[in-house]
């Protein structure tokens, strides 16, 4: 009871900092924080020769953030585009990853195995002590969404006015990706480094077919994360040896091309 509790309260937090990237134009990012994991987690097995939970957590949040700032970095002094940006950060830490991997391989072959469930996600290889912590951080992330709610929707909706009205805005910013890295970083046993970004963005772009205002925008894309979360681990949990990320994804998938199909008349926000 505590995985279906813990994991789809997660997914719930997800979609609705997940909202925000969309708004902001930054779809991308959740990938680009997801990929910069994949080195992190292979560096956390070479340094510690274990799979422990905690330091791959913790080395996955270093290497998110660390993405994070050169992002911020490169947006602010070289002349590109954000979309470009991305790809280049993107594919930077997964090729990282890749040669990281091969060093395993090479050194501690035994300790390859498991490691493939950061690409796809397992909910069977979480364990309670996780699945509390996961708990426990979707909640604080629930009770901070409540008070940055009113500022983010100024943030992602009217920048400007939002830059001259309050004085925080730097903190709202930072309070926002250091919240969203953390969440990228405990997805990964659940979705995956691949797929990570479909739980975030895919529950908004459902949701915004259906929705009059950004209130009933988030009551349906936290019930359309829920829902798929519930559906993937509830499949994953009773085969093994299949995957959950894959099974989340696709169940959002098909409730997008559902709401693609269903001929309504919706006011835009």
């Amino acid at each position: 009871m505590l995985i279906y509790f813990s994991l789809t309260l997660f997914a719930l937090v997800a979609a609705l900092y997940g909202n925000f990237c969309v708004f902001q134009k930054q779809g991308l990012i959740a990938d680009v924080l997801g990929h910069s994991v994949f080195p992190a987690v292979i560096v956390s097995v070479l340094l510690t020769n274990s799979k422990s939970y905690f330091y791959m957590m913790l080395f996955s949040f270093i290497f998110s953030f660390l993405s994070f700032s050169i992002l911020n970095y490169l947006k602010k002094n070289i002349l590109l585009d954000k979309d470009s940006i991305m790809a280049i950060i993107l594919s930077g830490f997964f090729g990282l990853g890749t040669l990281l991997m091969s060093v395993l391989k090479k050194n501690s072959s035994n300790l390859l195995s498991g490691v493939s469930d950061i690409f796809y996600g397992n909910v069977s290889a979480i364990s309670s002590g996780d699945l509390r912590f996961i708990l426990f951080f979707s909640l604080l992330s629930l009770f901070l969404y409540y008070f940055l709610r009113r500022y983010l929707i100024f943030s992602s909706f009217d920048s400007s006015f939002f830059r001259f009205k309050f004085n925080i805005f730097r903190i709202v910013d930072f309070l926002f990706y250091f919240i969203l890295t953390f969440l990228v970083t405990l997805s990964i046993n659940l979705v995956g480094i691949v797929l990570t970004s479909g739980l975030f963005i895919i529950p908004c772009l459902v949701s915004y077919r259906f929705s009059n205002n950004y209130t009933q925008l988030e009551l349906l894309s936290s019930f359309t994360a829920v829902f798929s979360c519930f559906i993937g681990i509830l499949i994953s949990s009773n085969f093994n040896s299949v995957p959950t990320g894959p099974l989340i994804v696709i169940s959002l998938g098909i409730l997008f091309f559902a709401s693609r199909l269903i001929n309504i008349n919706t006011v835009k926000l």
